[in-house]
């Protein structure tokens, strides 16, 4: 693949080098990345990376909200213009980032669970994009605490989502879906406010499916289960599932099993 080397500096809003910022490169849409590259005491940055299409410049420093620099006209909705191509040397890039909002609250787990990776996500409710995002920790007594630093002034939903599954994803508030989520007001002006949620238990949905002949098990297969909120139908979380041999009771035809 073609390859462009890129370097820059990165500060923040008043001009001060942020040392330990993190810039990488990839395509969002596809999780495609580099190891991010870590600024120097003078907020330096540099380093050669693999030309991909969408692809997008990203710098992350603690407290300080995200920026990107996209060649693509689908990248972040924040993304201001860069044009890449094989061999290029693209210099002098300069970040500049805008303090951000903070989040912070505790977490309660189900009776039973000790401990989770919980992710702690900010989201845009008018648009459904991630703002910013952070992990919790364990606070002992089956809670955990987080900060959610870096988020830009607006209005916001706070999504919690288990990496292993076992506990439902849901919003501060207690619903399930960013349509009837509850919405914060963040200013970086402002302290942030406590936000405390509580997790609950999944539920496992498992069933047969019996696939035409000619379709292979190995067939991208996805599972969305659906809440009725007022009067509508709204799609929760799809699932891309993992299908298992098996047979119908009384019958020899192939049946393939499934579990979310």
């Amino acid at each position: 693949r073609p390859i462009a080397t890129f370097s820059g500096t990165v500060s923040d809003s008043d001009g001060r080098p942020l040392v330990g910022a993190e810039v990488s490169y990839g395509n969002p849409s596809t999780d495609m990345s580099i190891e991010p590259w870590i600024t120097d005491d003078l907020g330096r940055f540099s380093g050669q990376v693999q030309v991909v299409e969408g692809g997008v410049l990203t710098v992350r420093a603690e407290g300080h909200v995200v920026q990107h620099l996209s060649g693509s006209a689908e990248g972040p909705s924040d993304s201001a213009q860069l044009d890449v191509h094989a061999g290029e040397i693209v210099s002098d890039i300069e970040f500049s980032l805008e303090n951000g909002s903070s989040a912070s609250g505790s977490i309660t787990l189900p009776s039973g669970t000790d401990s989770a990776s919980i992710s702690v996500t900010a989201v845009d409710p008018s648009t459904g994009e991630e703002v910013a995002q952070t992990l919790a920790t364990k606070q002992g007594g089956g809670k955990l605490a987080y900060r959610l630093e870096g988020i830009p002034d607006g209005d916001y939903a706070l999504r919690f989502d288990d990496a292993g599954g076992a506990l439902a994803s849901s919003f501060a508030g207690g619903a399930l879906t960013l349509y009837e989520a509850e919405v914060f007001s963040f200013a970086s002006s402002e302290p942030g406010d406590d936000i405390d949620v509580m997790l609950r238990d999944a539920a496992v949905v498992s069933g047969q499916i019996l696939l035409p002949e000619g379709i292979s098990a190995v067939t991208p297969i996805t599972v969305t289960p659906y809440l009725m909120v007022g009067d509508s139908w709204i799609a929760y979380e799809s699932a891309l599932i993992q299908l298992h041999e098996g047979r119908a009771s009384g019958s020899t035809e192939r049946v393939w099993e499934y579990s979310i």
